[in-house]
């Protein structure tokens, strides 16, 4: 959170942060998540890596998938699928969809 409150206070146009919500509680992890969101939203550019997937879909807009160091695949939530996602991680996966969401989980 200090590094998120230092380039607020600096006014730099884009934020970069490896894994923000990483050994957080999942309340903490959605409080972030929701600053991060309204920050994109007053116009900065957010660039945030996760492995958390389906916090992700929730919050973010464009996703670059990494495998071995290398661009896998990249564009909006359609990437973000069974097929990518086991091929990511390689561990089988299956989608869940309620109403509003979809979500990706292992199994």
């Amino acid at each position: 959170m200090v590094y998120i409150a230092r380039a607020i206070v600096q006014e730099t146009p884009i934020i970069i942060l490896d894994e923000p919500t990483n050994n957080l509680d999942i309340k903490h992890q959605i409080e972030i998540m929701k600053l991060l969101k309204l920050l994109s939203e007053q116009g900065k550019t957010i660039i945030i890596t996760l492995h958390d997937v389906n916090l992700a879909l929730q919050y973010c807009s464009k996703y670059v998938l990494l495998k071995s160091g290398q661009i896998f695949a990249q564009g909006s939530e359609e990437i973000i699928n069974v097929k990518n996602m086991e091929h990511l991680f390689e561990v089988k996966m299956k989608q869940i969809k309620d109403e509003e969401n979809f979500y990706i989980m292992p199994f």
